[in-house]
């Protein structure tokens, strides 16, 4: 997945605390709209503070995650965008239950879309959890599966009937014939059937 190199160099380097922490050029968009070029420092999803500075030389300027909105990273190889929104955590979603986080953390976005798929890094560990955002809603966290002997997995069901407005697809979601664990997939799939019939 591109760029998701970033959250593991960020977790490789919190081990390291003898290690500097490596800055990125990027472009910080606040929530009235202004836009700051800077270099980034590397961060967490949860991390509730950013620190940056204007130029390389310059002072290190630490900030609320709270005022901005969007963060664009520059890489080499090219941007990575990240949001700083609320979700619907995981345990919420696989139980219907539509309660909105009351923090925020950064999301990184793979698919723009109808619906947008989003990846960071669970707040436990190194493990990378995904969001679908449909248009006009919050982010709800629909992984990853979590790998364990039950008799009854609600993930399938649960993604099954938010992709509930497209039903074909929702049928293979339920009947496993569209695994969970292909969430891109299934996303690219409910993003094309919604463009053709607009």
């Amino acid at each position: 997945m591109k760029k998701t190199v970033f959250f593991l160099l960020v977790a490789l380097c919190s081990l390291q605390n003898f290690a500097a922490k490596k800055f990125y050029p990027a472009t910080l968009i606040k929530v009235d709209g202004e836009k700051i070029e800077c270099l980034v420092q590397e961060f967490r999803s949860k991390d509730k503070k950013l620190k940056y500075k204007e130029s390389p030389k310059a002072k290190l300027v630490t900030v609320k995650c709270a005022e901005f909105t969007r963060m664009i990273v520059h890489f080499d190889d090219g941007d990575a965008i990240f949001d700083y929104m609320k979700y619907i955590s995981y345990n919420n979603f696989i139980r219907g239950k539509n309660k909105v986080s009351k923090d925020q953390q950064w999301m990184q976005l793979l698919i723009s879309g109808t619906c947008s798929l989003y990846v960071f890094k669970y707040a436990y560990g190194d493990i990378n959890m995904y969001a679908c955002q449909k248009q006009d809603d919050v982010p709800h966290v629909v992984g990853p599966k979590v790998f364990h002997v039950v008799f009854f997995d609600p993930l399938p069901k649960a993604i099954s009937n938010y992709f509930s407005d497209y039903p074909e697809l929702a049928e293979k979601i339920k009947e496993n014939k569209y695994p969970v664990k292909d969430i891109e997939e299934i996303v690219n799939e409910y993003n094309l059937e919604k463009s053709i019939k607009k």
